[in-house]
């Protein structure tokens, strides 16, 4: 896995994770693929490509940067890249919503081949994000949370995006500056990569677990859907329709209105 933009702290605003999230809510909402699957897919690669990331992969990857699976196992990836980070995600188009296994499936293949870059001494991170045309159930997005797994879908706001614009100067007049902290805590918790560090004397590598109690589960369930209502209500006054705008802007750059499904 090639050099990924390590200095200085992270900011998620103008990050890869902040316009994949942003892309693809805005496409979901108001541009959604028409039936069939590939098409997501497709956009989610040529979205990577078209925001400037490298070394990207589309739909039908049997390796990750080349690496393929420690287990031996051929898992499928939709799309990965890199630019300041190292991303790789899963586009889901389908009416119902996501299910528990499809979430251990993405986890399952994406660790499968985390491992076997670790073993050849990589250590960047690799954060995980999952498109969805569907609204999930509550409890799959706590449960996506657990994995540090981040899940794009219409019905909210991303938490890359809404901890983007917790960075901005008027950060507090969108939302209460009381709660602020506890979104950027909770929410960049929520969207932790996979990351691993080597073992003393031995050649293996530890895999960093975050651990969670139901009452923080709970605290970032509240406030991603307050933020997530908040920033709407935000750009509604600031900036009236940017994510329309944005699923235009999209489409332009990646593919057409051919592609949308007929309402």
């Amino acid at each position: 896995m090639e050099q990924v933009s390590s200095k200085g702290p992270f900011r998620w605003h103008g990050s890869l994770l902040e316009d994949l999230a942003n892309g693809g809510y805005a496409l979901a909402r108001y541009a959604a693929p028409s039936p069939g699957g590939h098409i997501w897919q497709g956009w989610a690669h040529r979205l990577m490509l078209a925001v400037g990331a490298r070394r990207v992969q589309g739909p039908g990857s049997w390796h990750l940067f080349g690496f393929e699976a420690v287990s031996g196992s051929r898992h499928e990836l939709d799309a990965a890249g890199i630019r300041d980070v190292a991303v790789v995600l899963e586009a889901k188009d389908q009416a119902q919503p996501l299910q528990k296994g499809q979430l251990d499936e993405f986890d399952g293949k994406t660790f499968d081949y985390f491992a076997a870059a670790a073993l050849h001494g990589h250590t960047h991170p690799l954060y995980r994000m999952i498109w969805s045309t569907g609204e999930p159930d509550p409890i799959f997005r706590r449960y996506a949370a657990v994995k540090g797994i981040i899940m794009v879908t219409p019905d909210r706001v991303p938490l890359p995006s809404l901890l983007a614009a917790a960075e901005r100067w008027d950060a507090s007049d969108w939302f209460p500056e009381s709660l602020l902290s506890e979104l950027v805590s909770l929410g960049e918790r929520a969207c932790r990569p996979l990351t691993s560090k080597p073992k003393r004397h031995v050649p293996v590598y530890e895999y960093e677990l975050t651990r969670w109690r139901i009452e923080d589960l709970d605290d970032l369930e509240y406030i991603h859907q307050n933020a997530s209502e908040k920033w709407l209500d935000w750009l509604d006054i600031t900036d009236p329709f940017c994510y329309q705008r944005l699923a235009d802007h999209s489409l332009r750059l990646i593919s057409g209105w051919a592609e949308v499904r007929a309402c």
